[in-house]
């Protein structure tokens, strides 16, 4: 999960999800997902890559199942974020992107490893893990 917080309150974030099947030796298919929220003026762009495999748009964004055929032993997931702020007073504004928020996951058969990191003005985050 990426948050991109202001003067510490969270202004946006992004929920990055992944899920596989797998019989401890294989893996059989994959899919993944990634839902956002902010306050107003906020949008999101976002991206998930599974295996060379490519989908984006702005909002809310979930991938179909990606099967394996024959099944794989590792697959690699990547899911990103941008974050744009956009301000209009009267006809006149400004807007563009103010941080981003990206989680890689390498998927094996008996565990995952992840990456999860962030850029933003005032937080950059990065973290990663066994799971």
């Amino acid at each position: 999960m990426d948050s991109y917080e202001f003067i510490w309150l969270t202004v946006a974030r992004s929920q990055q999800w992944v899920e596989h099947e797998t019989d401890c030796v294989s893996i059989y298919w994959a899919t993944a997902w990634i839902n956002t929220s902010g306050i107003p003026g906020y949008t999101f762009k976002n991206m998930i890559t599974i295996a060379s495999q490519k989908w984006s748009g702005w909002g809310p964004l979930a991938t179909p199942k990606v099967n394996f055929s024959p099944p794989a032993s590792q697959v690699n997931v990547k899911e990103s974020t941008s974050f744009y702020l956009g301000i209009s007073i009267n006809g006149y504004g400004v807007s563009g992107q103010v941080a981003s928020g990206t989680t890689t996951w390498d998927l094996y058969p008996t565990y995952i490893f992840y990456t999860a990191s962030g850029t933003a003005a005032l937080n950059a985050p990065v973290s990663s893990g066994t799971l």
